[in-house]
């Protein structure tokens, strides 16, 4: 989703200033950025109020709003905080909001391999070129102004709205970044509802990995464990960065708790339930070129309190050399 934005229309915007471009990118919610510092870049960092960061009082605010549509809350997470941080930087450096990094990472790759196993939903905006304030009053405006235009979206273009308001999610990180007068912003929704075995960042082709994980809610069952494959990610001109495009996981699937479709290349097996709520499996990596595999666990909710469908609680990366 790609909105052009003019403020004299916004009534939530409570600042006197020029008019400009406002960026939305909608999120691929099925379908994770490396943490290293990036020299030269004037970030803006969370600071504290008293006990409560700025990236606390969103959340504050998003909890506000999921109570109201009766979900439960989200806690803020620190390494989806980090990765929401990092994303920002490189747009607001770079001038864009999107969902891919400078090097074409998407955001569950940027998650995965920054350590995070949780299944992952970005949100991200962006003002450019005309803020000009680091009072922290006035950018804490400024951010809540960018996620309630999101909150407030309406049907049938309402993406980042359904995202805030997903119930299966459970925790969030929140990023900002201010460089060069431009205010990038990401939010990074996670379902925390396994613990899972690590896998390794890298592997070689033809490599068969053991996958076990336990399930934390005994209420919730496992659906099903599917493997992706994509090729290596390249970095995309500034163009292609700055148009508008959502992101999801490729076409390249197959599901582990059924046999092998034909033409995939992914030899997968049975997935093997050890207790009700323990299961193991084994992946293999058997394409004949370099890429990414994303391992995605689903579970569902016989309640229906969480979920009436299948919902992605993994998001685990590996890339293949």
């Amino acid at each position: 989703m790609h909105t052009h934005f003019n403020p004299t229309n916004f009534r939530a915007f409570r600042f006197p200033i020029r008019m400009f471009f406002l960026f939305f990118l909608g999120l691929g919610i099925l379908l994770a950025p490396d943490s290293r510092p990036q020299a030269g870049l004037k970030t803006c960092r969370p600071k504290a109020e008293g006990k409560t960061s700025i990236p606390e009082r969103i959340v504050k605010r998003i909890n506000q709003e999921r109570a109201a549509a009766d979900v439960p809350p989200v806690e803020l997470d620190d390494l989806a905080t980090t990765v929401a941080t990092v994303h920002a930087r490189e747009m607001a450096e770079l001038a864009y909001a999107g969902h891919w990094s400078p090097d074409g990472k998407k955001p569950y790759m940027r998650y995965s391999f920054a350590g995070g196993t949780e299944a992952v939903a970005e949100n991200v905006a962006g003002i450019f070129g005309v803020v000009n304030t680091l009072e922290e009053a006035d950018l804490v405006e400024y951010l809540a102004d960018l996620h309630l235009s999101m909150y407030e979206e309406k049907p049938p273009h309402d993406g980042h709205r359904k995202t805030i308001l997903r119930a299966e999610h459970t925790h969030v990180g929140i990023g900002f970044a201010l460089i060069n007068g431009s205010l990038c912003y990401a939010e990074e929704y996670l379902s925390r509802y396994v613990e899972v075995s690590p896998l390794p960042v890298e592997a070689k082709r033809k490599t068969a990995l053991p996958l076990t994980g336990k399930i934390l809610n005994p209420q919730l069952k496992l659906s099903q464990i599917e493997i992706f494959f994509e090729p290596l990610p390249t970095p995309p001109a500034i163009a292609w960065l700055r148009a508008p495009r959502n992101y999801g996981l490729p076409a390249t699937r197959v599901g582990l708790a059924t046999r092998e479709k034909a033409g995939t290349n992914v030899e997968t097996g049975a997935v093997t339930m050890t207790t009700p709520t323990e299961f193991r499996t084994t992946l293999k990596l058997n394409r004949d070129e370099p890429g990414i595999y994303t391992v995605v666990v689903w579970l569902t909710d016989p309640s229906g309190k969480i979920s009436r469908e299948a919902f992605p609680v993994t998001n685990q990366c590996i890339r293949a050399s």
